[in-house]
């Protein structure tokens, strides 16, 4: 109001007429006056409205998302913070078919992948024929990375993580056998990999005893049974040990050095140039330095400084 009774325009309009008129031309502008404050105080008592009904949750024309609604989008934020298990159950929708497979929402932040081989046991020539957009079906997970998880319809029954721990002594039958690994079927949702040593002939189909050796989302590994895993705490830093080169990748390789977890060798901690793989190779034998010991395992170096 202050401001207004102070324009410039009112000012010069008051001063350039006689004192006699003054009272004749401050009426109008006083009426103009009051005008203007009783539009700013309905302008004033809208917006205040409007602010108080937006802070209570309720705004004209939108409603609050219901109690169900909350729940699950509760739900889902939680998974999503929660780590994937392996054999963990899981229920989803399905959103898109393909012949090779199927996405499948399961609450994280992306679809889950499920293949065609691993609908039924019987055999299903394309997801199409088996799923539906917007079908519910339950699954397991079989496998997990930070960008996709991969689960099955058919092994729903079978073992999980949770089921197996490190120590655990187990039977299965070997299912595959590669130039590295062999693979076994202890009835786990996945195989579980044993890293092959020549001193032993394996073959497909032989029954045998291992000893569970680290179960992770990314696999079970086993390690023969009659060989005693040491326990991390064994350990020292700065401790010189002996083992063998069960893995090798471009900047990292593994060494079984008798503990309970694969211990594991950075390039940085390597004499040499180039990728690891030429510098190290599996079924190695080599001495290296314990460098630290903590929740990851146990850092080896080679280097002598």
């Amino acid at each position: 109001l202050g401001i207004l009774c102070l324009h410039p325009c009112h000012s010069a309009m008051v001063c350039q007429h006689p004192p006699q008129q003054r009272n004749l031309r401050q009426r109008p502008l006083a009426a103009s006056c009051l005008v203007t404050v009783a539009a700013l105080v309905a302008l004033c008592s809208c917006s205040s409205c409007f602010v108080g009904g937006h802070r209570g949750g309720h705004v004209a024309g939108l409603t609050r998302p219901s109690h169900r609604h909350l729940v699950q989008r509760t739900r889902l934020a939680v998974l999503r913070r929660r780590p994937i298990e392996l054999g963990q159950m899981l229920q989803g929708e399905v959103k898109a078919c393909i012949r090779e497979g199927a996405l499948i929402d399961v609450g994280w932040k992306r679809p889950a992948f499920i293949h065609v081989a691993e609908i039924s046991e019987e055999f299903v020539g394309s997801a199409e024929e088996a799923l539906s957009e917007g079908q519910h079906v339950d699954v397991c997970v079989i496998g997990a990375s930070d960008e996709h998880i991969t689960v099955s319809m058919k092994r729903c029954h079978l073992k999980g993580a949770l089921d197996f721990h490190a120590g655990e002594e187990v039977e299965g039958m070997v299912v595959h056998v590669t130039p590295t690994h062999v693979f076994v079927d202890i009835g786990a949702v996945v195989d579980a990999m044993l890293y092959r040593d020549f001193s032993e002939a394996i073959s497909k189909g032989q029954q045998i005893r291992a000893q569970i050796r680290d179960v992770s989302v990314k696999g079970i590994k086993l390690t023969m049974s009659g060989r005693k895993s040491k326990a991390l705490s064994v350990f020292q830093v700065g401790e010189e040990v002996e083992g063998k080169i069960v893995r090798v990748e471009a900047r990292w390789a593994f060494v079984d050095i008798g503990a309970i977890n694969e211990a594991f060798l950075s390039i940085s901690h390597v004499e040499g140039n180039g990728p690891m793989w030429q510098i190290l190779s599996e079924g190695e034998l080599v001495r290296a330095r314990i460098q630290a010991i903590d929740a990851k395992g146990v850092r080896l170096t080679m280097k002598t400084n």
